[in-house]
Parts: C-alpha cells; structure tokens; sequence
C-alpha cells in the first residue's frame, strides 16, 4: 500500500472518527472495499449516527478530490491503484 492510499484512508478515518486496524487497512483495494471497511466500524463504533448512504456519498467525494477525478469516475469495482492511480 502506498503512501497516496494511507492517506486517503487516514481521511476517511478522520472524516468519520473511526480508526482502521492496519491489517484491515491493508486489505483495501477497491473503493468498494473502502466503502464497505468504513461502513462496517462507522456501523459498529457509532450506531445511528450516519445512514450508510451518507457515508458512501462522503467517500465517493473523498476519493474524487483525492485522486483528481470527476464524481463519475469513482465507481465501486475501481481499484485505487492500478484504475485511479494512487499509488
């Protein structure tokens, strides 16, 4: 996992006030993964508090301005690597 890929997943983590264990961390690959790793502790950790929706929406945004990209070129199956370029 490169440093891009960190960090985008230490601004979900802030986003959300959640913490993603590094061995879970290390298993995001796809922006489905990252939607699902974050839905799955936001769930856990803060029950009520954000719809799930909510925060796919919040990350899809993340990770647009994070890789440079239009809202459409985010879709769930990307791997944010080798498909959005983060390294």
């Amino acid at each position: 996992m490169g440093m891009d890929t960190v960090e985008l997943i230490m601004d979900a983590e802030d986003m959300f006030g959640i913490r993603i264990p590094n061995p879970v961390a290390g298993q995001i690959v796809t922006v489905q993964n990252l939607y699902d790793t974050v839905w799955n502790i936001v769930s856990h950790e803060k029950p009520g508090i954000y719809q799930q929706q909510q925060v796919i929406n919040q990350l899809h945004q993340l990770v647009a301005e994070r890789v440079g990209c239009e809202l459409y070129e985010v879709t769930p199956e990307k791997s944010l690597t080798s498909d959005l370029g983060l390294d």
